[in-house]
């Protein structure tokens, strides 16, 4: 019986395993053992990025050219090539904020 029916690519490696290529969760390619059990997954497609808390006022979003300073409402504020540098960024604008609140629920 196949595991996998109607998928794209099988390559026999010998000593009875196949190495297939799906696409049901994601592109991966799956090492199935001579029993049909599989025995290895190599995702081929890169992870999600983890998503910003919902509350977060700004937060980090990788690009292909860098990375972006995101606002909670989706406006771009910066952007820069350099990781850590946006993290910084990102926590300053979080600390001017969260002051600005502070100030102006205390009247002053």
């Amino acid at each position: 019986m196949n595991p996998f029916p109607n998928a794209p690519g099988v390559t026999d490696i010998g000593e009875g395993r196949k190495l297939v290529e799906t696409r049901d969760r994601g592109h991966c390619i799956r090492m199935v053992e001579p029993d049909g059990k599989v025995s290895m997954v190599i995702a081929m497609s890169p992870s999600a990025p983890p998503k910003p808390a919902p509350d977060a006022l700004f937060h980090v979003r990788h690009t292909t050219n860098g990375q972006e300073i995101v606002s909670a409402e989706g406006e771009i504020i910066a952007s820069t090539t350099d990781e850590k540098h946006a993290t910084h960024i990102c926590k300053l604008l979080i600390v001017w904020e969260n002051m600005k609140a502070k100030k102006a629920s205390s009247g002053s």
